[in-house]
């Protein structure tokens, strides 16, 4: 399936290229204002500054993306038969799970900043507001290339803009258009056409900004995070899509969260810290800026 895998790199990268250079045209006549959603980091320096990931020496490969994620970031379980179900056909858990018992997942929400191809750093990226659900620590049911795993996917990708979901789909990820309402420490998402409530959520504040890779409490995040996305390419085969997370350059803060997730994967309240009143699965919760570079059709 190599040819069908070119033809999408190639559409995926006239695609992005054409996208910026529409986003420069209309820049010097108009330009959106940013979401509320944590608006105070999203002063300073941008999270990915130009050559921040990319060595000067080193052209990157014309499919590299790069982007930062300027949000918040929950560490959660969910029992591993609710997961079953969003299991891209190949994709299994380790032997010996306990299909009853908590099984992790990360949920984050935030603005998704800048996100353009590394070799142009300097045409504008796409801004636009994401909520996803990852589940790491998966296992290929066969080889692929010899490689069996560890993996992750991202069960659900729920996004305000179209056309990142049109380029995320040409690398096999489900990303589905919603409504998205923001202030600067909540947020709600609806459906686009019923408009019926997905998700809605807040977040406040407990201590001081840290190094991202100096909070122990996202260690197991950061460990996972950097496991290979794997999806089924809109031609059935499996796709691989490597992120890598520059923990060292982002910022973290620990903050109490209470999220509703109305549809799909982990319907249900998550609070953070847990009360006796509402009980949840929620171990940890941060306010996070972190830059990221995505390598789409990269094989471990």
């Amino acid at each position: 399936m190599s040819v069908p895998h070119s033809v999408l790199h190639a559409i995926h990268h006239a695609l992005m290229v054409a996208a910026g250079l529409l986003r420069r045209m209309l820049g010097s006549i108009w330009m959106s204002r940013p979401p509320a959603f944590c608006r105070d980091w999203q002063t300073g320096p941008p999270v990915v500054p130009p050559d921040t990931l990319v060595p000067p020496s080193a052209p990157p490969p014309l499919d590299t993306v790069n982007g930062g994620l300027l949000g918040m970031m929950v560490a959660a379980s969910l029992p591993a038969r609710d997961i079953v179900p969003v299991l891209p056909r190949g994709v299994v858990f380790p032997p010996g799970t306990d299909l009853d018992a908590p099984y992790p997942i990360s949920i984050a929400f935030g603005l998704q900043h800048h996100v353009g191809l590394a070799r142009f750093p300097h045409l504008p990226g796409a801004n636009y507001l994401e909520f996803a659900v990852g589940v790491s620590n998966l296992q290929l049911a066969r080889p692929v290339d010899g490689f069996t795993g560890p993996c992750a996917i991202l069960a659900r990708l729920d996004l305000n803009e179209l056309l990142p979901i049109i380029l995320g789909r040409l690398l096999g990820l489900q990303k589905v258009l919603r409504l998205a309402k923001t202030v600067d420490n909540a947020f709600g998402l609806r459906s686009f056409w019923r408009r019926s409530t997905i998700a809605f959520g807040s977040l406040h504040r407990l201590d001081q900004p840290k190094r991202a890779s100096d909070v122990k409490g996202l260690a197991p995040l950061i460990a996972t995070y950097d496991q290979p996305v794997v999806s089924r390419s809109i031609f059935g085969t499996l796709a691989f899509t490597r992120f890598h997370w520059a923990w060292d350059d982002g910022l973290a803060q620990a903050v109490t969260c209470d999220l509703t997730i109305k549809e799909g994967l982990g319907a249900g309240r998550y609070v953070y810290p847990v009360t006796k009143d509402v009980p949840s699965t929620v171990t940890g919760a941060w306010q996070i800026r972190v830059p990221w570079t995505m390598e789409p059709f990269h094989r471990p």
